[in-house]
Order: C-alpha cells, then structure tokens, then sequence
C-alpha cells in the first residue's frame, strides 16, 4: 500500500506491529518510495505543522482500521517516518512530533550534492573533503569511514515488545 504526503513524497507501510500486550503499543513505520532525494528534501523542508499533518492522516488511517478490526481502544499508538538513516516519530496520543537533531545536516548534503548517501558524497567532486571537514568520515589504515549523524528516535516493536532508542538525538517540536 502506498500513501502520497501532501507535497507529493510517496511513501509506503515499512512495518505495521501492534504489542501483545495491557495497553499495547502500536508503530506504524513508513518510508519514502521515491526515486532519488528530491521529494524527500522537499518533504524535510516542509513546516512541522506540514509534516505532522502528513504523519496524523497515516494515523487516522490506523485508527480506522483499528475500528474495522474491532480493536480494543487501549492502545498508544506511533508513526515513524524515515527511512534506514533518519527517523521521525510522531506520538499520536500525546500529539508531540519528533524531529531528528541530524535533519538540519541531511538538509544541507542535498542542497550541496543532492544526495544524503555519504558513499556518493564522497565520489563527487570535493565531497571526500566535505565529509573530512565536517566529521562525517575520517580515514582509517589507508580508507575513508563513514559517520553518519545520529538518526533520531526510534520506535519499533520486536518479539511482541516495545522498544525505542535514540531519544536524546531527536527534539519535539510544537509549531
């Protein structure tokens, strides 16, 4: 199933768990299905008001499948936005929105060298400098490394249990 944001960006359901459990939790993941960066830049851009907006319609659509499924009204649920690199998450029930600390970095890679993908920096030209200068690699024996910036806050659910990390590499935003 794909979704369209309101700025275009196509996004498909990455994983869709809900926890066994008293009050279970809910994650809705969601990543960009695009070809190339564009339309996730544009979408990185966007106002938070914007973004959060996009991520509560997923919701809504999990809230009205919930109903269809007769689910109990006991669960908290989340949607993550991101894809293996950068991750947003918006808690539903508490309405707050959390925006990676590393957006601004993923922001200013694409308006220098339209990519986020640290290997393809460094084949452009002056990127392997780029990367050198601003922290985001550094040789070792002879090859570059990558470091890519903290993701942000993750939510998922693995053997029927609920787990995050990463709080600390993310802020809420209210706008």
């Amino acid at each position: 199933m794909s979704l369209l944001f309101a700025n275009g960006l196509r996004v498909c359901v990455a994983s869709f768990e809900k926890e066994d459990s008293f009050k279970p939790k809910v994650v809705i993941w969601v990543a960009p299905i695009e070809n190339g960066y564009e339309k996730t830049y544009d979408w990185m851009c966007e106002s938070v008001s914007s973004q959060r907006d996009d991520l509560k319609i997923i919701a809504n659509k999990v809230i009205s499948y919930a109903k269809e499924q007769k689910w109990d009204n006991d669960y908290y649920l989340y949607v993550r936005f991101g894809d293996d690199r950068r991750s947003y998450v918006y808690d539903y029930e508490a309405d707050e929105f959390w925006v990676p600390n590393c957006a601004v970095i993923y922001k200013r890679l694409y308006e220098k060298f339209k990519t986020f993908n640290l290997e393809e920096i460094s084949q452009k030209e002056g990127g392997k400098n780029y990367l050198l200068d601003n922290g985001l690699a550094e040789i070792k024996h002879g090859e570059m490394e990558f470091n890519y910036p903290k993701e942000g806050y993750y939510v998922y659910i693995s053997n029927d249990e609920f787990h995050s990390f990463g709080e600390d590499d993310s802020q809420t935003i209210y706008e």
